[in-house]
C-alpha cells in the first residue's frame, strides 16, 4: 500500500476484460455493465474497443449473435476478488448459468490481469482460450498490439495475425474438401 494524503491507496493493476451478450438488448446491457464497473471505487475502465458483432462458438444450443467488446480496466482488486465482483455484475443484469456456451444477458472474462499467471478452481489467467478466439485477439490488438502473452511469449498482434493464417487455411481446405464430393 502507498500513503497519500492522509488514506491509504492500493496498488492498481490492470486486467484486461471479454464482454459479450447475446440475449436482450445487448448493447444497453453492456453499457450497464459498464455504468456497474465505473460506479465501483476499486474499479477504473480506462479504455473500450470497438462493439463488434460475432456468431457464437459451435457446439453450444441455438443461440442468437453477440456483440463483444473487450475492457481495459484498472483495479485494486485481486484476481479472485475481481472476479466475484464481475459474476456478481453478471447476476445484476440478469445473467442465469444453465449449460455450457448457452445464450446469455452479459458475460464478462477475465483475459489478462498485469503479467499473471495463474490457475486456482475458479480462475485461470490468461484465459486459456483467448488465443483460439480471433474476435478477442482482433479486439485485444485495437488496445495493446505490441503486449506479450505470458504464456506463449508472443505479442497480441503475432498471435491475432496467425488466428487469421490458421483461419483461412482452414477455411480453404474446406472448400477444397466440397469440391471433392
Amino acid at each position: 500500500m502507498v500513503a497519500g494524503e492522509g488514506r491509504e491507496v492500493k496498488a492498481m493493476h490492470r486486467a484486461y476484460i471479454a464482454v459479450g451478450s447475446n440475449l436482450g438488448t445487448r448493447e444497453e446491457t453492456i453499457r450497464r455493465a459498464a455504468l456497474l464497473v465505473a460506479a465501483d471505487r476499486h474499479m477504473q475502465l480506462t479504455r473500450a474497443a470497438s462493439l463488434i458483432e460475432t456468431k457464437p462458438l459451435p457446439g453450444g444450443p441455438h443461440q442468437g449473435d453477440y456483440l463483444n467488446t473487450v475492457w481495459e480496466i484498472d483495479t485494486s482488486y485481486a484476481p479472485e476478488t475481481l472476479l466475484t465482483v464481475l459474476l456478481s455484475i453478471e447476476q445484476k443484469l440478469g445473467r442465469v448459468r444453465t449449460v455450457k456456451n448457452a445464450p446469455r444477458t452479459i458475460d464478462l472474462d477475465i483475459l489478462f490481469f498485469d503479467e499473471l499467471c495463474m490457475t486456482t478452481e475458479q480462475l485461470i489467467i490468461p484465459h486459456p482460450r483467448l488465443h483460439e478466439r480471433e474476435f478477442l485477439l482482433r479486439l485485444l490488438n485495437e488496445l495493446v498490439p505490441d503486449m506479450q502473452h505470458p504464456v506463449l511469449g508472443k505479442t497480441l498482434h503475432a498471435l491475432w495475425m496467425e488466428k487469421i493464417h490458421e483461419d483461412n487455411n482452414a477455411k480453404k481446405s474446406a472448400a477444397t474438401d466440397t469440391t471433392k464430393i
